[in-house]
């Protein structure tokens, strides 16, 4: 149980974190070269533009995860670990981790490659792969769980 409360704790602290780097992130679109893992993005054309969006888009989609995440956190510290809601939050989580995946590594690999003429793979702390396996990782905690409930209940009817 005290392992639950510092995730919750640690993902209160994330959470508020966060909220501050969207005002900064604000400030990323008056400059013209953005540095964004590693890569220069250059909003100089409309597909780098779009780009930027699409980062800034899946900033904020980490945030709601985050706050998905808190709110089972909440849930499972009140021991409501078979319950709908955290059914519905962990899939949600795996399905957002996911598009995040896609609108901003996969955008600035098509970025690099269409922009820079740059072509290459990387593999460091922040891997494609990587997040997409923890996304589905989710979304099949979230399955487990389904089926678990559905078991919990039909032993309790049979009692």
């Amino acid at each position: 149980m005290r392992k639950i409360f510092i995730l919750k704790t640690i993902l209160d602290l994330l959470f508020i974190l966060s909220i501050f780097g969207v005002l900064s992130f604000i400030s990323f679109f008056l400059e013209e070269t953005i540095r964004v893992n590693g890569y220069d993005v250059t909003a100089d054309t409309l597909f780098a533009k779009i780009v930027l969006w699409l980062w800034y888009i899946g900033y904020l989609l980490f945030i709601y995860i985050l706050y998905l995440f808190r709110k089972t956190a909440y849930l499972f510290l009140r021991i409501r670990i078979f319950n709908e809601k955290v059914i519905k939050n962990l899939n949600k989580i795996g399905i957002l981790l996911i598009i995040i995946t896609i609108c901003t590594d996969i955008s600035l690999m098509i970025y690099s490659v269409i922009e820079r003429k740059n072509i290459g793979f990387r593999l460091d702390t922040n891997p494609v792969l990587f997040k997409i396996a923890v996304g589905l990782l989710f979304m099949t905690l979230s399955e487990v769980l389904k089926i678990s409930t559905k078991m919990k209940e039909e032993n309790d009817l049979t009692i």
